[in-house]
């Protein structure tokens, strides 16, 4: 079970962050005309959601502040997302091994745009229903009176993201042309997203 952080909970105005790294991959997934409507509509819903948060925001390497300029406020307890472990850090985290298996499969180019597009989109709102990017960094900077404690909560929030990345893996990929090829290529999928996030919040417990 994760370890409970509650004051970890941002309000709508804070969570709202942009994510630039996000929007550049839409603009590169979505660059060309899909040949599937599914295709066409996710490019569709995804730009809008990358184009609301820019208006909102504006992002600064390492710090989040309102579009006007003003800090966004952190609740007393919480801190900022680290390098290497914002939401986009996270999204490109998984999608390299998934893409990866992708090409290696000699899938159809136009469907792994597709395929991509739906996870990041999964991904994004499970990442962000969460707070992952602030629960990474508020348990691995947090005081602990013994170390061993900061690696076990290390321990525990890479087991129980991992989970949420197969689970929002599995949620992307229903309805696809890709469950025809197999369970066994499906569950490869899925957990080359979920093992990769798990294993690269680990990483911290090697810092």
């Amino acid at each position: 079970m994760m370890p409970y952080l509650p004051t970890v909970r941002l309000s709508t105005e804070a969570r709202a962050r942009p994510i630039l790294r996000l929007v550049t991959l839409c603009s590169m997934w979505c660059a060309s005309p899909f040949r599937h409507s599914r295709a066409g509509m996710l490019c569709t819903d995804t730009r809008a959601l990358c184009a609301k948060r820019k208006e909102l925001f504006m992002h600064d390497e390492g710090s989040s502040t309102l579009a006007n300029g003003a800090a966004v406020e952190l609740p007393p307890g919480v801190f900022p997302p680290m390098a290497g472990y914002t939401i986009g850090d996270l999204l490109a985290v998984a999608n390299a091994p998934f893409e990866a298996l992708l090409n290696n499969h000699d899938t159809d180019p136009g469907l792994i745009r597709e395929t991509v597009t739906a996870l990041a989109q999964h991904l994004y709102a499970a990442f962000e229903r969460e707070d992952a990017q602030y629960q990474i960094a508020t348990w691995y900077q947090k005081p602990y009176d013994q170390p061993g404690k900061r690696q076990r909560s290390i321990e525990t929030i890479a087991e129980q993201f991992g989970v949420i990345t197969l689970k929002a893996t599995a949620e992307s990929l229903k309805g696809s042309p890709l469950l025809g090829l197999g369970k066994a290529f499906y569950m490869s999928l899925v957990d080359a997203a979920g093992q990769a996030i798990k294993t690269h919040i680990l990483k911290l417990n090697q810092g």
